[in-house]
């Protein structure tokens, strides 16, 4: 059971000289003060009690619906709110993929295989499964969806903004098999070490 607490804050239009408002976020949830007048130009500095406290702009006093993230909104500190399916989520290669074949002595790459397990082994996918999800990850029903990961360099494969700057084809693939087997994906580019773009 979650519960929502608010505090409520009224902006006066008129104001004489700004002024700072201090609101501590309690342990149990609640505010001190439950309730702030500010009026315009002033500041409110937030206490929290947990690294785990945010704020989440609201749309109205009752909360009922969380309001859109606006990048041009200097007020909107926590951008986007994350919400997520819950359930299993398979954690797709950050590097080369790898595929099923029948069992054999060598892969169709040419390769040793990974792993044989009965009538099937495990082989590298090589670059045209790069960090690819294998079919039968997409097709377990027991998963919930798959978490993406790619690597910026990958998808920024040159400098600028131009179209010829980006290739999508791996990050096109996995969307479209998540869609095409009914799963829930979550997205996430690696940026630092080998991940950067020279």
């Amino acid at each position: 059971m979650s519960k929502r607490l608010f505090v409520v804050v009224v902006l006066i239009a008129v104001s004489a000289s700004a002024a700072t408002v201090s609101v501590k976020v309690n342990p149990d949830g609640t505010f001190t003060p439950a309730v702030v007048t500010i009026s315009s130009g002033d500041t409110v500095e937030w206490t929290f009690s947990s690294r785990t406290d945010s704020i989440i702009p609201a749309s109205s006093p009752s909360c009922s619906a969380i309001k859109p993230y606006s990048p041009t909104d200097p007020n909107d500190v926590t951008g986007p709110m994350p919400l997520a399916a819950s359930g299993i989520f398979a954690l797709s290669p950050i590097q080369g993929g790898y595929v099923v074949e029948p069992a054999k002595s060598m892969c169709s790459s040419g390769q040793p295989p990974q792993a044989t397990v009965g009538s099937e082994m495990l082989c590298r996918g090589g670059a045209a499964a790069l960090q690819a999800t294998m079919d039968a990850t997409w097709q377990d029903p027991s998963l919930t969806g798959v978490f993406i990961r790619l690597l910026w360099k990958d998808v920024q494969i040159a400098p600028g903004t131009a179209d010829s700057s980006f290739d999508f084809t791996a990050l096109d693939r996995e969307i479209d098999k998540a869609v095409k087997n009914g799963k829930v994906y979550s997205l996430g580019f690696r940026a630092a070490d080998d991940g950067t773009p020279s």
